[in-house]
């Protein structure tokens, strides 16, 4: 009567999984299946509030590096950030890090030596980008790419 109980109950299994089995292995369950009707989209935030002031700190004496980083600087942002210039959103500003006027600037970008930052203000957080070394390795030998990082750099804080 055992064997009866045990092999009536193992033939209603195999039944049963030969019923669910349609012939594709490969087949995702349709209870993790992903929908295929339904397109989630989610809107871009844009943050509220951007503010670019882009430093460029320089010594007394200017080596040509630093002359051509900020001549290459400052037209970058005329050319690609007019707009945002004319109404304070972007700033080009040029300081000696040796005067004594500027050195809560200097104490708060960590400026040692002539070099050129980002801030960013994005919706009241500051953060501070230091591209001295970059700078000084393409603002003579590769212009178009300094520029093209500068205007990346600041275009990426303005679409995010």
């Amino acid at each position: 009567m055992k064997n009866f109980i045990f092999i009536a109950l193992a033939s209603m299994l195999l039944f049963s999984l030969a019923c669910n089995n349609t012939g594709s292995e490969d087949k995702i369950p349709d209870a993790i299946e992903e929908p295929k009707d339904s397109v989630i989209s989610v809107e871009n935030v844009k943050p509220k509030n951007v503010n670019i002031e882009v430093y460029n700190f320089y010594a007394n004496k200017r080596s040509k590096e630093s002359v051509a980083i900020g001549e290459n600087a400052k037209s970058t942002l005329s050319e690609n950030f007019k707009a945002e210039m004319e109404v304070g959103k972007v700033k080009y500003i040029e300081l000696n890090f040796e005067e004594s006027t500027n050195q809560e600037l200097v104490a708060k970008f960590e400026v040692k030596n002539p070099g050129l930052f980002i801030l960013s203000k994005i919706d009241g957080e500051e953060i501070i980008e230091n591209l001295t070394e970059f700078a000084f390795m393409t603002a003579i030998d590769e212009p178009d790419v300094y520029k093209e990082a500068i205007v990346t750099n600041i275009s990426d804080k303005f679409s995010n």
